[in-house]
């Protein structure tokens, strides 16, 4: 399920995406210059050829204010990586929930957590992804844990 989960979040953030956007999944990247730790996030979000997110789809259930710990090193080590801005933590969720943000001590980046809505009508699926894709490219103000993601 976790690669299902992972390949429908991210074919509806290719779908979504501005045409000057790039959704690469499962690339390869790696963290030192000598290539011995190597890197392989769900997804990778390019605009004009720069990375300008990254994001790591899991399929397990998070409590709405609750960050986890090894997932948060894992995207952390993503960003550090590709030098990208905004990294993203993207769970199912069966009910409205909002994104949450971490932003990181002494480093320029924001480490969001996002609930994908299973159970919601397809026109609000798309209406979620959009905003997602908007959070990506920091062109969507981060929400609040006050504000629901679809009603």
């Amino acid at each position: 399920m976790n690669k299902l989960f992972e390949r429908y979040v991210s074919e509806l953030i290719r779908l979504h995406s501005p045409e000057d956007v790039t959704v690469e999944t499962q690339n390869t990247l790696y963290l030192d210059i000598e290539r011995r730790v190597q890197l392989i996030p769900d997804i990778v979000v390019k605009r004009d050829g720069r990375v300008v997110a990254v994001a790591d789809c899991k399929y397990k259930l998070s409590a709405p204010d609750e960050f986890k710990n090894h997932d948060v090193y894992q995207v952390l080590t993503y960003l550090v990586a590709t030098g990208a801005p905004v990294g993203m933590l993207i769970y199912p969720s069966v009910g409205a929930r909002s994104t949450d943000a971490l932003s990181v001590v002494d480093l320029p980046v924001d480490i969001l957590q996002a609930p994908f809505p299973l159970n919601a009508p397809s026109e609000q699926v798309s209406v979620h992804a959009e905003s997602l894709v908007g959070e990506l490219l920091g062109e969507t103000p981060m929400r609040n844990a006050t504000e629901p993601v679809y009603v």
